[in-house]
């Protein structure tokens, strides 16, 4: 499957919904965050979100609560597949990773 040519004309509609749920990210957790639309490696069409957090929330004893949430709010937000058949893909870093591997995917900045 590609990418339907619709989905291009929700991109608006995409932007303001991530810029949405970006603002209920819980507060000192995410450092960056971006997203991308492509397709998996299946060709099924998708959506990436890649997401730095703080070291402080990529601690062992929060992690899994920290992204379980931010998971739960891009969900609740945007619902990407529902929405525009979109397959989330969601992925975390921490700052310190983030700054130590210099990975173009994960480049912020102007995009």
């Amino acid at each position: 499957m590609t990418l339907e040519p619709t989905i291009y004309m929700f991109r608006e509609k995409i932007a303001k919904d991530f810029a949405r749920a970006v603002k209920k990210f819980p507060k000192g957790t995410v450092v960056h965050a971006k997203y991308r639309i492509g397709e998996d490696s299946t060709g099924d069409p998708a959506i990436y979100f890649n997401i730095v957090l703080s070291d402080e929330a990529s601690r062992d004893e929060s992690l899994s609560g920290v992204t379980r949430r931010i998971r739960n709010i891009l969900s609740d937000e945007m619902n990407p597949y529902d929405n525009w058949g979109l397959f989330p893909y969601p992925s975390f870093r921490s700052e310190t990773e983030y700054k130590t591997i210099k990975d173009p995917e994960w480049t912020f900045g102007v995009s």
